[in-house]
């Protein structure tokens, strides 16, 4: 059974399906055909996990070893062969299951806020996922660069049709900035296949090619130095999708303007992308490269943790706090890739996993804030746990989890980042950068208490508009409910798995370990 192609064409054909019922019905069941499709991908996507992968393989370092290979010819061009390779590891494996989690809870989110075009928006989606799930599966450079560029296609319309007053020049951004990121990554990528004795652009060709040193110069260059060229143009193309500081600016725009469930798939999976990338490609083909860079790599992501988290801390917006929160939090992932240890890299790579699921909670939060209220504005809001008393206590369930308290997945998921950074021999300044790291901490637990306090707690307020005048003109008298179905039960369930993986790390950090083991030895570390 070719279990990774099924997983691409499912929600493809749930897109489809989707379609189909809008088409055939008055358009109410619309939604709950877009839901079933995509429980069909997240239950695919358990059982692969579950069933056929074996979780005790190793493939990081070499890519031969990844699972559930399928190989089919595609064509070929300028005397390189192109496959339809796909596969699985412990890196990515993990990610799938986040693709596939945060895609059906952002479809049943949706229930309540797209009434719009819901054909178009669930296909839409879907769409999305697939090609989400087709950048981590594939282990073919031009497969990879193909979903990788598919992606923007439907981000661009779920946000330039569904998202706030100025969704088309957020859309626009988003699309010019990642594009353009991409167009430098694929120079680079394509300069190492060049330049070194391959046959094909698989991953595993270029891996091995690169790690036994086979890269001729071009352009009247050396092979290190184009290695070093090839190495900041990928991480410039990926940086942009994390992103880090300073290539951050579309994020907050497309993150305000996107609707809800766009914004939890934008921040849960997509940035993850980057990461995942750099990782796939820097980090692992060429890890002596990434080590001569450690310290300004280094420096990029703390400034990134402190950064972001001061650019939070001067928001006003709920949707803003959160969306450079997480430019803070994906700051952590580069420091620990950057440290080169067992713990620091399986702490990077469960990192992705916990900020997807606890970014995709607090966008969901408040997007269900705005939906009861109107505003999104802290100077707005007061006493919403007088009436919408489950909203808050998902609201400081989730704040807590983004400053990493234990029992929550993001406690293990840093810890294991700063107990294997501060024990990097690859790192300069490891005792100075990693404690710097470390204070994003304090200034997460600052401006998320204020806007929990602020928006939570004191006598009830709103300052809707809508609401205060149907309300008979006051904003104390307006009616603010909790919660719908549709809006809680993605919420809870996102807060499970936090909650369990916190507790139970190894559920997917054994396979991240396992997966991983041997990148320290490619830079000569301990881990």
């Amino acid at each position: 059974m070719r279990w990774i192609t099924v997983l691409v064409l499912l929600p493809l054909v749930a897109a489809a399906f989707t379609l189909l019922v809008h088409r055939l019905s008055d358009g109410e069941d619309t939604k709950y055909a877009a839901f079933i499709g995509s429980l069909v991908p997240l239950g695919v996507s358990v059982y692969v996990w579950q069933v056929p992968f074996e979780r005790a393989a190793n493939a990081l370092i070499n890519p031969e070893q990844a699972q559930l290979v399928e190989r089919v010819p595609w064509f070929e061009i300028a005397g390189y062969e192109v496959e339809y390779i796909v596969a699985l590891d412990g890196i990515s494996m993990p990610l799938v299951l986040l693709t596939t989690l945060l895609t059906t809870t952002a479809i049943m989110s949706a229930w309540s806020t797209i009434d719009d075009r819901q054909g178009a928006f669930y296909s839409l989606v879907l769409f999305l996922e697939t090609a989400l799930i087709g950048v981590f599966v594939a282990f073919d450079f031009f497969v990879f660069y193909v979903f990788w560029e598919a992606v923007l296609i439907p981000m661009y319309f779920l946000i330039a049709y569904w998202g706030g007053a100025r969704r088309k020049y957020a859309a626009m951004k988003f699309f010019v900035y990642t594009n353009i990121a991409s167009l430098i990554m694929f120079i680079g990528v394509v300069a190492l296949y060049l330049n070194a004795n391959v046959a094909d652009t698989s991953m595993m060709s270029l891996t091995a090619a690169l790690s036994e040193g086979e890269l001729t110069g071009a352009f009247g260059v050396s092979a290190d130095a184009l290695r070093f060229a090839a190495f900041a143009a990928l991480f410039v193309g990926f940086a942009v999708k994390v992103p880090v500081v300073p290539f951050h600016t579309w994020l907050p725009d497309a993150h305000v303007q996107a609707p809800t469930p766009v914004s939890v798939i934008l921040a849960g999976v997509l940035l993850k992308m980057g990461t995942y990338a750099l990782l796939r490609f820097n980090f692992t083909m060429m890890p002596e490269t990434a080590a001569a860079f450690a310290l300004p790599l280094a420096v990029v992501g703390v400034v990134s943790v402190i950064y972001g988290a001061f650019l939070a801390m001067a928001q006003t917006d709920l949707k803003r706090i959160v969306a450079y929160s997480s430019i803070s939090s994906m700051g952590y992932v580069i420091v620990g890739l950057v440290a080169y240890t067992q713990y620091s890299v399986g702490g990077a790579t469960f990192q992705m996993v916990s900020h997807g699921l606890i970014s995709g909670l607090m966008f969901m939060v408040v997007g269900v804030v705005y939906h009861a209220t109107g505003t999104r504005e802290v100077g707005e809001l007061s006493g919403m746990i007088r009436k919408t008393p489950l909203v808050a206590g998902i609201f400081v369930a989730s704040a807590f989890a983004y400053m990493g308290l234990p029992g929550m997945s993001g406690f293990p998921a840093e810890l294991f980042v700063f107990i294997g950074s501060m024990s990097s021999e690859t790192l300069p300044y490891a005792t100075v950068v990693v404690p710097a790291a470390m204070f994003g901490i304090v200034l997460v637990a600052g401006y998320l208490l204020f806007a929990m306090q602020r928006v939570l707690f004191g006598e009830f307020r709103v300052g809707k508009k809508k609401k205060a005048a149907a309300d008979g003109g006051t904003t104390e008298g307006a009616t603010v409910s909790d919660a719908s179905f549709s809006e809680a039960f993605p919420m809870l369930v996102l807060l499970a798995v936090i909650v369990v993986l916190g507790v139970q790390p190894d559920i997917i950090y054994d396979m991240i370990e396992t997966s991983s083991t041997g990148i320290v030895e490619l830079v000569g570390g301990d881990a």
